[in-house]
């Protein structure tokens, strides 16, 4: 799948929302993740330390992990 999110271990929501320019923000956690058989690898950019790449499923169950969705508190 390829989908962008951002992760850090012990990182708070605020830091991790940092760089996301979008008003509202779905958050689950990596073990969520894991769970139903996703994988979350590291993809760092320049502008971006926390990038990450979320794959392996489906857009449907992306969407169930993170929904609903909450205010950015950055934005």
């Amino acid at each position: 799948m390829g989908v962008s999110v951002n992760s850090a271990a012990a990182a708070t929501i605020d830091v991790l929302s940092a760089a996301v320019p979008n008003r509202q923000i779905g958050v689950t956690t990596v073990g969520s993740i894991r769970r139903i058989g996703g994988t979350v690898t590291a993809a760092p950019s320049a502008s971006n330390g926390f990038h990450c790449l979320l794959g392996g499923i489906t857009p449907e169950e992306a969407a169930g992990l993170f929904t609903p969705v909450v205010p950015n508190p950055n934005r």
